[in-house]
This record gives C-alpha cells, sequence and structure tokens, in this order.
C-alpha cells in the first residue's frame, strides 16, 4: 500500500466461526456486503468488523494520515480480534496474524522491515514458557512494568522504537519494593501512635468530652 492511497480491501471468511476483522492504525468502511452495495446508508466505519461463516466483505482503506481514522504510513497488523485467534497455546503475540504494510516499509528481499524492533522475544523458551512479560517496557515511562532482568533478551530493545536508557539493577530493585528500612520506620512509628493513643487514653477521652461539653454550651446559650 502507499502513502494516500484509497485501497479496496475484500475478505472472505473461509473459516467455519465467526471472525472480527481488526486492522491496527486504520479504521476502514464496509461498503459492500457479499458483493452488493447496499447504498452509501449502510457504509459503516468502525474499528472491529464482524464477518459469518463463508462472509466476504469489501472495506475502503485509507492510508491517508488524519490523526483519526488513519494514522498512515508504516507496520499496521491485520489480525481476528478474538483472543484465541491472536494467541499460540495462550501466549501472543500469535495466531493468524497479518499485516498491512506501507511501500518503502519492506526490504529488498519483500519482508517488513523491523525498523529497530527486536523479535528475540518471540523465538525465545522463556516466552512460550510463560516467563516473560513481552510488552513490560513498551514505553520510555514504562507505564506496563519494569524489565525483567533474568530474561533471555535485553528488554530494552522489546517492542520499542527508541529504546530508553537502561537503569541499573539496583535502581530497578529499589523501584519494585521499598527497602527494609523503609518499612522498619513506617513500623515504628505505627506502633508508637499505638501505643500513645492506649495509654493516653483516658486523658483523650476527657479532653473530648470537654469539647463537646463546652460546643453543647454555647449551642445552648445561643437558642
Amino acid at each position: 500500500m502507499e502513502e494516500n492511497q484509497q485501497v479496496k480491501l475484500r475478505v472472505l471468511n473461509g473459516h467455519t466461526e465467526t471472525f472480527a476483522l481488526h486492522i491496527h492504525g486504520h479504521k476502514p468502511t464496509v461498503t459492500h456486503y457479499d458483493g452488493v452495495d447496499n447504498g452509501p446508508g449502510s457504509y459503516i466505519q468502525r474499528d472491529v468488523h464482524g464477518m459469518a461463516p463463508a462472509q466476504r466483505l469489501d472495506l475502503s482503506l485509507s492510508g491517508v494520515d488524519d490523526g483519526l481514522n488513519s494514522f498512515g504510513q508504516g507496520i499496521w497488523m491485520f489480525h481476528d480480534h478474538v483472543e484465541k485467534s491472536f494467541t499460540t497455546n495462550g501466549h501472543g503475540e500469535g495466531g493468524d496474524i497479518s499485516l498491512v504494510v506501507y511501500k518503502g516499509f519492506v526490504d529488498d528481499r519483500g519482508i517488513p522491515s523491523a525498523h529497530g524492533m527486536s523479535l528475540a522475544p518471540y523465538f525465545s523458551k522463556s516466552l512460550w514458557q510463560g516467563k516473560y512479560p513481552i510488552w513490560q517496557d513498551y514505553d520510555g515511562f514504562r507505564s506496563l512494568g519494569l524489565p525483567d532482568l533474568q530474561a533471555e533478551v535485553t528488554p530494552a530493545k522489546v517492542a520499542v522504537q527508541t529504546a530508553p536508557v537502561k537503569a541499573s539493577e539496583a535502581a530497578l530493585t529499589q523501584q519494585q519494593s521499598p527497602s527494609a528500612l523503609g518499612r522498619l520506620f513506617d513500623g515504628l512509628v505505627l506502633g508508637l501512635l499505638g501505643y500513645a493513643v492506649v495509654a493516653k487514653r483516658r486523658p483523650l477521652i476527657a479532653f473530648a468530652l470537654k469539647l463537646f461539653d463546652l460546643a453543647r454550651s454555647k449551642l445552648v446559650k445561643k437558642g
């Protein structure tokens, strides 16, 4: 596909189960159902298009980057949006994923270029054993978690265009859990507060009653 190009994507569900067609970065518009154009009133633009077995849809796919319905050029996943279809034995990414690839994003052999993204985790034992959180450092803020320091691959090179600066092991450990000294201090403060409340409960109760009587007397005077 080329930049700013408008294409027709004809999809046939040749399976015996329903299919939930989803293309990343684009919101295609269905124009024909089983080859029949029911007019502009039937055109539906959405993220996911449901398809029954043996059904055919014609989709209008825009390559114009308008920041809303299409984000234009790139390598975009194209797959069934049902979980069991884009995983393999419960692990993603897998299943029947395909791609919508723009011109200029393939190498000399016609294979989509990764543009700095490492595919190594998909071919490691730890991923398929369920030991590697594949999307754990998707962005520079690590909003989806901290890297696994025991992983077979370098976490900072997974699923990111620009690898964030890798923090030291000591810094990561400190972020993951509070220090023992900090927990001890918190416990000591809470213990002292609890002891003070129990030991001084009579003066505290008397003080509270005094305040209550004072407030009541003021209300009586105003009344």
